[in-house]
């Protein structure tokens, strides 16, 4: 079973889900994350720009569908939208979104001045 969350950078996914994820027996992973370790990458950008972009969503869906059959439940931390470039996103494609197959998804936001970025 999976969750999402998701919304914009710095908006306090994280922040809220460790604990409580925590507190419910549930793993908190956030997409990058998971794609970091399905794709074997050592490191991420700091930038959060973010480049071939359709290869770290089909990460993302195998590394769901591994945690899946390990019978794991986890709250997916991550993005509608990601940044390609300074000024330029990219949302994310549905068909990505319908082959994580989540239970629910929720939608973190914030008044932009209270947004840490």
């Amino acid at each position: 079973m999976t969750l999402f969350v998701g919304g914009v950078h710095a908006v306090g996914k994280t922040f809220v889900l460790k604990p409580v994820c925590g507190s419910l027996g549930l793993r908190h992973a956030t997409a990058s994350q998971l794609i970091r370790e399905q794709r074997g990458l050592a490191n991420w950008t700091v930038s959060r720009q973010v480049d071939e972009i359709d290869e770290n969503q089909r990460a993302l869906v195998a590394a769901i569908r591994r945690l899946e059959l390990g019978n794991e439940k986890v709250v997916l931390d991550g993005h509608f939208v990601l940044r390609r470039a300074p000024n330029v996103h990219e949302k994310i494609g549905i068909d990505t979104f319908a082959q994580l197959m989540f239970k629910a998804a929720i939608l973190r936001k914030r008044r932009p001045s209270t947004v840490l970025c």
